[in-house]
């Protein structure tokens, strides 16, 4: 026998306030779907004078003394959206929390066109070391080896034919197909796994700074390589 099925189950205790009667009524159904024993006060009043609602204390929702843990234990489920109806698929599990802000892969990797695909390798190297073991790979540190020595000689190849302060950038966009080869078959992951683990509003730092950075070292390198030819 549960506790609602004895005579007296204690006296009436409010365990909501709706400000409709409508509102109140789908709670209680919610309550009573949980098998208790819950009524509605003060709903007439609401229907015919809405705009007394508030002054009056809003339509109440009560359960006996003794089960009011049950009743707000329902309602807290039902609120967090944690109830299902026959046939319905159950609520999506809440997306992680990150640890720390990350910077936008997609981002990186668009700027990586102008900057060397080695800014977008770091940013994912970096972004991995946050998210923690599941995104630690051995193919960030192949494809940050396979840049180290791809983009320099790339610069060597172009100041051979045109040397000149811009060497960086043109280097970065001869090896623009690469660049895109590393974001389908490697920084395309993180992306996804950002998404679908922490969701689209996940934690994000700016990228401005290192890009500024990135673009300075650059231009730096440029005047450099330009002073020695």
């Amino acid at each position: 026998m549960t506790d609602h099925d004895s005579t007296y189950a204690g006296d009436f205790v409010r365990v909501a306030t709706c400000y409709t009667a409508t509102e109140a009524h789908v709670l209680r159904n919610v309550l009573v779907s949980a098998g208790l024993d819950p009524e509605v006060a003060d709903a007439n009043m609401a229907q015919m004078q809405p705009w007394m609602t508030v002054a009056f204390g809003g339509v109440r929702v009560l359960v006996p003394q003794s089960q009011v843990a049950s009743a707000r234990r329902a309602i807290e489920d039902y609120e967090a959206g944690r109830l299902v109806l026959p046939g319905e698929d159950p609520a999506p599990e809440p997306f992680a929390t990150l640890p720390a802000p990350v910077f936008s892969i997609d981002r990186a990797a668009l700027l990586s066109f102008a900057l060397t695909p080695l800014f977008g390798v770091a940013v994912q190297i970096f972004n991995a070391s946050v998210i923690g073991p599941s995104a630690q790979r051995l193919g960030h540190w192949l494809w940050l080896a396979f840049f180290l020595v791809a983009t320099p000689g790339s610069m060597v190849l172009l100041a051979a034919g045109n040397p000149g302060s811009f060497i960086v950038l043109r280097a970065a966009l001869s090896l623009s197909i690469f660049t895109g080869a590393w974001y389908v078959f490697s920084a395309q992951k993180q992306s996804r796994q950002l998404l679908t683990v922490y969701g689209p509003a996940y934690r994000k730092r700016s990228l401005l700074t290192p890009a500024i950075v990135a673009a300075l070292v650059a231009m730096a390198l440029g005047q450099v390589w330009s002073t020695l030819d």
